[in-house]
Parts: structure tokens; sequence; C-alpha cells
């Protein structure tokens, strides 16, 4: 085992006014921009806005990426609605707890099971029903709720008069504010949806003054880049009316703490099981109720470590609470695991990636993690710790680093910054390891300016056609459930894109007997957000082409990952690059059974079958089709569609089902 780095970011914090706020608190609360893009560190308090927002009696749609996330943001809203002290500080009476629980809900499938037992017949109607109002009591509301979810919705609707005005007018009418929380797990598809509410938005809110129009926020403090996708799409990235990037003040003292000195260290050659078993002194940093993060990359390695590291954890405190989380582990309910166990009150936690994004644990001083899929996803873990006034120390440990590229470069950059340093230029450097190859940021920041948020990585331009995507398909099921109204002001604002995107959907259509159907196929599979199992390029020494695979198979079924750094090709698309060998170990696997096909529909009727590599595999198909010249047109318009999008048109037996079952996923 060898030290690689080792160096200490500063204590930090954020000034703060008489009414206990943040400037970019401050801003974000008061701003009405169209779209608004927040950045700042960990703990820096960019959800604790939107609770000042319901206080103040507005409405909230809170997007949240994991099912955990959603829940510890409830329950500590709940928690500060319901506090005495906060609502006297803020000139109101507290919340009782009905109250709290009617007005702060989150909508996910433990609600829906609940809902169930309650004898609600139609879980999907209910949710709809009450988007105009959760309870009869006076004051805010908040929704806490996965995109799926939203997304179903929207593209649903009804001609039985139970639901058949949610769509997006209707969703940005109902609600103040619209957030997109921990966006930097966004793909293109999620930023699809979010930007055609953006165009409702300012449809809505040009028509219609005196309604409610609701403001975008994008918050991450490891953010996207959106303003290439935006700009494409037509928003002014320049009108701070339309666009508006908020970053915030860091200073070395006075104000708020956000965190305290946290050192950190970088060790190779050691699994975290064998590191904490020849570093069992760390564990001496979790004293007096102060706990302590263990998170593995990999499921396979936690189970495989799990009963071991719980027996040193045990050995040294054998009072301590332990709670291992992981989706796998929260399915099983046992002392130690299950969906009932609240990850806040473990004095020592053992998890993966799920806890990483935007989850609180509070008061924990200590983190052994590995390194995560790329800077992003490590910068995420290491803000879990030492949040407000506290220390804390973060140990970091692979294998081996020259398997991690990009650990190894961010280890040199982080090296070059000495043994202490703000966080300010500690983030810098995972952000510019992070953009290493990113052909984007030049360009966008000579044109748009930098502005205070440093961005990670720029999005795709897939987002641009799944917006145009998508205004296409809601306003022709608005149509056909007698809206045309909802849809002729749908169409009012549409993206110049859609135009093209139509006219595309419309040869297919009308190119074979069968395209209507092959449009539908494709619609449906566009429905189905993949928020968390993005698909990733992967770039093979001696291959023409690329080839893809979603991460959440590769992670699952391979050890790529582990051996190649994430990076982001010239398209802006996750991309690693691999020798012949590396790749013969993964192509073994798959034809060992890892990697089940599935069939996918032909715009001429027929059926063929793509495995994991599915729209480079599907693009294959359609070039050996024949045809007429006819034929050949609606072809090409089928590919393009695919390649546009990265949408593939799957087979499923039922759509409806597969489709209600994302939007209901944990």
């Amino acid at each position: 085992m060898a030290l690689i780095t080792r160096l200490r970011v500063r204590r930090h914090c954020v000034p703060t006014g008489e009414d206990g706020l943040s400037p970019m608190q401050r801003e974000m609360l008061s701003s009405r921009s169209l779209i608004n893009v927040g950045s700042a560190p960990t703990g820096a308090g960019k959800s604790f806005v939107f609770r000042k927002a319901v206080a103040d009696g507005e409405r909230v749609l809170f997007l949240v990426p994991t099912k955990r996330l959603g829940q510890n943001q409830r329950n500590s809203m709940i928690g500060d609605m319901c506090d005495p002290i906060w609502a006297a500080a803020e000139g109101r009476e507290p919340w009782s707890a009905a109250k709290a629980a009617g007005k702060i809900q989150c909508w996910n499938s433990d609600f829906s099971d609940e809902l169930r037992e309650r004898g609600v017949a139609s879980v999907t109607r209910h949710y709809a029903n009450r988007l105009a109002s959760l309870h009869a009591s006076d004051g805010g509301e908040i929704v806490f709720a996965t995109p799926e979810l939203i997304s179903y919705l929207i593209m649903n609707p009804t001609l039985d008069g139970t639901r058949s005005d949610v769509g997006p007018g209707f969703i940005v009418s109902q609600f103040d504010r619209i957030v997109y929380d921990e966006f930097h797990v966004i793909e293109e598809r999620g930023l699809g949806l979010m930007t055609t509410l953006a165009f409702a938005a300012r449809s809505w809110g040009a028509e219609d003054r005196a309604e409610r129009r609701a403001s975008l926020y994008f918050l991450s403090a490891t953010p996207v880049d959106l303003r290439p996708v935006l700009s494409t799409l037509g928003f002014d990235i320049n009108d701070p009316d339309e666009v508006r990037m908020i970053g915030e003040t860091i200073t070395g003292e006075g104000g708020r703490a956000l965190h305290g000195d946290v050192e950190i260290e970088f060790h190779e050659g050691a699994t975290i099981k064998s590191h904490l078993s020849r570093n069992r002194n760390l564990l001496e940093v979790c004293q007096g109720g102060t706990k302590g993060i263990f998170i593995y990359d990999s499921v396979r390695d936690l189970r495989e470590q799990q009963d071991a590291l719980i027996e040193i954890l045990r050995d040294e405190r054998p009072e301590a609470s332990i709670l291992i989380d992981s989706g796998q582990h929260a399915q099983i309910e046992t002392e130690i695991s299950g969906r009932s166990k609240r990850i806040e009150d473990k004095d020592f936690v053992i998890g993966t990636s799920t806890i990483e994004m935007g989850v609180t644990i509070p008061n924990t001083r200590l983190m052994v993690t590995n390194p995560g899929i790329g800077p992003s996803s490590l910068l995420q873990r290491i803000g879990r710790v030492a949040r407000g006034d506290m220390t804390g120390r973060i140990h970091v440990v692979s294998l081996n680093f020259d398997a991690t590229p990009w650990l190894r470069d961010l280890c040199g950059a982080l090296g070059q910054l000495g043994e202490e340093t703000d966080v300010g230029s500690f983030t810098n450097a995972f952000a510019q390891v992070s953009r290493i190859g990113e052909r984007f940021s030049a360009d966008v920041a000579a044109e748009a300016g930098a502005g205070d948020i440093t961005a990670f990585r720029t999005m795709g331009m897939r987002a641009v056609n799944a917006s145009a995507l998508y205004h296409n398909i809601i306003e022709r099921r608005l149509r056909d459930a007698r809206l045309g109204g909802y849809a002729a002001r749908m169409a009012a604002g549409r993206p110049p894109q859609a135009g093209p995107i139509a006219h595309l959907l419309g040869t297919v259509g009308r190119g074979f007997a069968s395209g209507r159907k092959w449009v539908a196929a494709f619609e449906r599979e566009a429905e189905r957000l993949r928020s968390f199992a993005p698909t990733i390029r992967i770039y093979v020494d001696g291959f023409e082409k690329p080839i893809e695979y979603s991460t959440r198979w590769i992670q699952r079924n391979t050890r790529i990952m582990e051996e190649c750094p994430v990076e982001f090709d010239q398209d802006g698309y996750p991309a690693v690059r691999c020798s012949m060998s590396q790749w013969r170990d993964l192509r073994s696997r798959r034809e060992l059974g890892q990697e089940s096909m599935r069939s996918v529909c032909l715009p001429d009727g027929s059926l063929s079958s793509v495995g994991r590599n599915a729209v480079t595999e599907y693009l294959e198909v359609l070039g050996r089709m024949r045809g007429n010249s006819a034929t050949r047109t609606a072809l090409q318009a089928a590919g393009q569609l695919v390649s546009m999008t990265g949408i593939v048109p799957y087979v499923d037996a039922d759509p409806a089902g597969a489709a209600a079952t994302m939007a209901f996923m944990s």
C-alpha cells in the first residue's frame, strides 16, 4: 500500500445577512428568471432556498434522481417547518405534524404502496389529481418526485377527463418553481423533458401574467454546462431574465461554516477493508456521536468485504449501529439493512454510490471510499463529510491507480496545490481533470462568459433532439385527448428543431404500411427516462467505430470501468477507451450469457435483435435493409431519428405497463 498524495482543504464559509441567507440563496430565492443554474459547494444550502419558498406560501415541484434523496429532503423539511425556533425566525406559526405530512410529500414506490394499502384504485390518477393541490390547509406545498413519474404524467393524457389537463402547460401553471436537484446526473432525455417545461413556461407566462408561471432551477455542486444546448434550442443565454447563472460567495472566515478543515489522503494498493484493518486508529475520529461512511464502487466488492468490515467496526466500537445501504441491500430487511432503516440514525454507513448524491448524513467526520466513476462522483462523495463547523478525514483507496488514469491525473493536479488549499482551487482541480479532452468548454466560455460556475462537463447535443421529439409527442397526444387549445399553445412555443423531427417521423410513418407502428414504438421508448444508467461509448483500439453499453450493465458484469477512466468524447458523450485485450475480457463475459438480447421494431414491420450496443447495432441492421426509393427514404429517416436521439424502438409485451414501471421506480 502506498500513499500517493495528501492535502488539507481549509475551513470555508459563506457570508450571511440579517435574513440569514447567503448571497447565492438570496439571489436564487428572489430570481424569477426562466432558467436558473445554481452551483455551490456541498452543504451550501441550495435546497434550503426552496424550504424558504414553501414557508412563503409557494408551490414547488422538486425532482430528485433517487428515492433516498427524496426521502432525506422530505424528512429534513418536515422537521424545519414544524420547528418553533425556525418558525419564530421566519415570523410564522409552526406547522403541525399532520399539516406538514400533507403538504410535504415524496412520490415514490413506497408512497405508491401506501396509497394502494389505503384503497386508492389508481395511483397514477391520484398523483395527477394532486398536482394542483396537496392539502386543504393554507400555505405553501412541495412535491419531491422522480423525473420518470412527471414524464409519465405529462406524456399520457387520458380521454376520460380524469387527468386530461396534465401537460407541460398545466405543470408550469400550478407550480411557482420546478427544481432538478443534483442535475450533474441528468442525461439527454432528462434535459429534453426539462426544456420542454421551460418552453411551456415561456409560452404560458407570456399569455397569462395573472397565472403562476414556474421558474426552473438546476442545482449541483458539480454542474454540467447546459449553455450550448440551451442556446441551440433558442434560449438567450446572455439574457439573465431568461438564463441566470448563480454561484456562491465563499470566504475563509465569517458567516456560516460550510465545512471545517478536511484532511484528504489517496492510497494505492488497498481495498476499503484492508485499509481500515491497517489503520484502525481512523475510527477514533468517530467519537462523541460523529459518524463514518464507507463507499464502494462495486456491489460485488461490498458483498465480499462486508462481513470482515463489520467485524472490524464492532471490534473497535461494539456499541455502534451499522447500516448497509445499496440498491440490493435495501430490498432485504435485516438488523443492518432494509428500507425501514434511517440512514441518519446510524453510526457507520456502508454503501455504494446511492449515498453520494445529495444525501445529508449529519455529523459525519470520517469517510473511506473507492474513487467512483469519475472526478464529479468523487467530489460528491467528499462533500458528505465535515458539514458545518467540524473537521473531517477522508481516505480514497484503489488497488491500481495506473488502471484509472483520471485518478492519477487528479492526484497530480492536487499535488500541485501543496499541503493545504482553499475549496475553490480544490474544486477547480476536479473540474479540469473531468473536462480533459472535451471540445466545448473554451468555445462556450468565450461565447457566454465563464460566470461564477465551473462546469464539470458539457451536455450532449442529443438533448436538443430529445426536446424537439417531446414537443411532437406531447402536441399530438394533447390533440388526441381533445385538448387542441393546449396543443396549439405548445406549438406556438416549440423549438426550431421540432419541425425537422416531425418531418422525419412523418417520413417513416408514410414510407411503410407499418410505419406508424414503428413511430409509436419509437415514441414509447422516448418516454422512458434513463437518468441513472446513461449509455457509455467504448472506444476499442483497432475498432473503426465506438460501441455502446449502459453504465449499469458495464459495472455489474465487467471491470472495464475500473481499468479505464470515464471521459467525454468529441461529441460530449461519456466514453471509455480500452485495449483489445481489455475488450476481449468484456466480450468473453458477454458471450457467457451475461448480456441479454432485446427485440426491436424495424420500419417494415419485421423484428430484429440488438445487444447492449443498441444504437450502433440497430443502425447496422437498417443499413442492410433494401427497398424502393420511397422506403429507402423512410429507412434513412428512421436511422437519422435513432442516431440523433440515441433512442431505439424496443418491442415490449406491455408498453404501458413498462412505462408505468419506469415512472414509479425506486
